[in-house]
């Protein structure tokens, strides 16, 4: 009812500073997908801890907007355009996991090679020195992102046989892509 989402809208506005500046229509449309699902509504109205994969993607569906203008303030997103940055936001309404502060960044980096893979060579090439057309080769050859991000990162966690695995792969990427492994350590 009406009454609901007028309650909703309330209770969200009281907490205004977890959602950002979204503006009255974004939060009309909250309101009302929030108060449509009764026990998400009850949550909401009592304050309670709210299970953020099921609320991140009625934010995104929402306030498209708010959160391709927080992709590309992003320093390292930067260069990604209003339409490949709402690609990417999109993608991830459709896999909530990835709007989760612990999400997985390869999930995330994949997901947005696949909007906007030119900007993402970008990235990899501002991070490694390659070229961007050296990135753009090792970028279309990688099967496993989360592996070689792992192995970039020399993640503790990782084991031997990956970190191994991990270096295989890259070797391998650098060969197909005849990049000489001298380039990386330059």
């Amino acid at each position: 009812s009406s009454n609901d989402v007028a309650a909703v809208r309330a209770a969200i506005e009281e907490n205004a500073d977890e959602i950002g500046d979204v503006g009255d229509d974004a939060l009309d449309c909250i309101a009302e997908e929030i108060a449509a699902d009764a026990d998400l509504a009850a949550q909401v109205l009592a304050d309670a801890d709210v299970d953020e994969s099921v609320v991140a993607p009625i934010m995104v569906t929402c306030a498209p907007e708010t959160f391709t203008s927080m992709l590309t303030d992003d320093p390292m997103f930067a260069s990604l355009t209003d339409d490949e940055a709402l690609c990417v936001i999109e993608a991830m309404a459709d896999n909530p996991e990835l709007l989760l502060s612990e999400s997985d960044v390869a999930a995330i980096f994949e997901e947005t090679y696949a909007c906007a893979p030119t900007a993402v060579a970008g990235i990899l090439a501002a991070d490694t020195g390659l070229a961007e057309a050296d990135a753009e080769c090792v970028l279309s050859e990688i099967d496993d992102f989360g592996a070689l991000i792992a192995l970039g990162g020399m993640d503790p966690d990782l084991s031997e046989a990956d970190a191994m695995a991990g270096l295989d792969e890259l070797y391998e990427i650098l060969d197909n892509c005849d990049i000489p492994l001298e380039t990386l350590a330059e």
